[in-house]
C-alpha cells in the first residue's frame, strides 16, 4: 500500500508540473501570437490553436490536482454556520455528486471521442486528442476523490490511535508536553513512518517505543506521519540567546577547526529536513542533545553511519548550543 501511495503522489507531482509547463505555454504562445499578429502584421496559423489545446488539457488535468488537495472554490456562507457533523455529512455529499458528474464525464466522453472523426485546422491532429481531455480528466478525479476518502478513513484511524496511546507523551495533536518527548507536529510523514518502523524491528532501541508500536501496521505508520504532519508546529523562542547565537554559527557554518560539516547542508538552511530527514526547526532542546549524544555513543542504531560521523567532531558545547539553536528556529 505504500508503495501504491508513493506512486500515486509522484504521479501527482508530475500532474502538477505538466500543468504548469502547459499553461506557462499557453502564455508564452498567446503573446507570439499578439507580437506576430500585430506587431510584425504575419499572424501564426498554429499558435492560438494549439495555445487552446494546451490550455484545454490544463485544466481538466488541473481540477484532478486541485481535488486531491482541496482548493476547488467553494461557497462557505452554509457551512460556517453549521457545526462539524452537519460538515462533515456536506463534504460527503459534495464528494458524491462530483463522483457521480466524473462518472457521466467518463462515460460519455469516451463515447463522444469514439465517434468523433476530423481533424484540427491547421496542426491537422486528430480531434479525437483535443476531447480526450474529458474523459481523462474525470478519470484522474475519480482517482484523486478516491484518495481523498481514503485519507479522511486513515486520518480518523490516526486520530484513534493518537488518542488512544500516543497523546499521552505527545500529545494529542503531536506538540509534546515534556522536552523528553519529540515534538511530531509539522514533522515529516516519511520520516515518522519510518522511525516507527525502525521501532518494530529493533533497528532503533527504545523499550517503550517497542510497545507502543508492535500492533502497528505500515498502512498506519503512514497515517500516524500524515496525521501528525498536518498539525502546526509551535515554535518557542530560545532560552538562551547567547548560546543559540554561538549554535547558529555552527548549524549554518560547521567547525573549520575541528573539521565539523554544517548541519545545513544536509538538513537546509530554515532546518525543515526533507522526507528522509527531519524537520528539527522547533524540536526541543533536550531532546535535540540527547540524540546527539546517542549518536556519538553508537546508542541510537538507526541513521547512524553519516550522524556518527559528524557528531565525533562535536563537543559537548557544540552539541548543547546547536540543540539551543534549533529550539527557537
Amino acid at each position: 500500500m505504500n508503495t501504491l501511495h508513493r506512486t500515486w503522489n509522484h504521479l501527482l507531482n508530475a500532474l502538477g508540473i505538466l500543468c504548469v509547463v502547459m499553461l506557462t505555454m499557453t502564455v508564452l504562445l498567446t503573446v507570439l501570437q499578439v507580437v506576430f499578429r500585430y506587431a510584425l502584421d504575419s499572424p501564426l496559423s498554429w499558435s492560438e490553436e494549439l495555445a487552446r489545446w494546451l490550455f484545454v488539457w490544463a485544466v481538466f488535468l488541473g481540477c484532478a490536482l486541485l481535488i486531491h488537495q482541496g482548493k476547488h472554490m467553494r461557497m462557505e456562507f452554509l457551512v460556517s454556520r453549521v457545526n462539524e457533523a452537519r460538515i462533515r455529512q456536506l463534504d460527503l455529499l459534495s464528494q458524491v455528486v462530483v463522483s457521480a458528474a466524473c462518472c457521466a464525464m467518463l462515460v460519455h466522453g469516451l463515447d463522444f471521442c469514439s465517434r468523433v472523426t476530423g481533424t484540427s485546422g491547421s496542426l491537422e491532429w486528430p480531434s479525437r486528442y483535443l476531447y480526450m481531455a474529458v474523459p481523462v480528466g474525470a478519470g484522474l478525479s475519480l482517482l484523486a476523490l478516491c484518495s481523498a476518502v481514503w485519507a479522511q478513513a486513515d486520518e480518523a484511524r490516526a486520530k484513534k490511535i493518537v488518542g488512544g496511546v500516543c497523546f499521552v507523551c505527545h500529545g494529542a495533536e503531536g506538540e509534546s508536553s515534556s522536552e523528553v518527548f519529540p515534538r511530531l507536529a509539522g514533522q515529516h510523514w516519511e520520516y515518522i513512518a519510518k522511525q516507527l518502523d525502525n521501532f518494530k524491528s529493533g533497528k532503533r532501541k527504545s523499550t517503550a517505543m517497542a510497545d507502543m508500536v508492535a500492533k502497528l501496521t505500515p498502512d498506519e505508520m503512514v497515517a500516524l506521519g500524515k496525521f501528525f504532519e498536518k498539525q502546526k508546529a509551535e515554535i518557542e523562542p530560545a532560552k538562551d540567546a547567547d548560546l543559540a547565537g554561538m549554535g547558529k554559527y555552527i548549524y549554518l557554518h560547521g567547525n573549520k577547526f575541528s573539521g565539523l560539516a554544517a548541519c545545513a547542508s544536509c538538513h537546509g538552511p530554515e532546518a525543515k529536513g526533507t522526507a528522509s530527514l527531519p524537520r528539527l526547526a522547533g524540536q526541543h532542546a533536550a531532546y535535540i542533545e540527547t540524540q546527539l549524544r546517542q549518536f556519538n555513543q553508537r546508542e541510537r542504531t538507526n541513521d547512524n553511519a553519516v550522524m556518527h560521523a559528524i557528531v565525533s567532531k562535536m563537543t559537548p558545547l557544540e552539541m548543547a548550543a546547536v540543540a539551543e539553536y534549533l529550539s527557537g528556529k
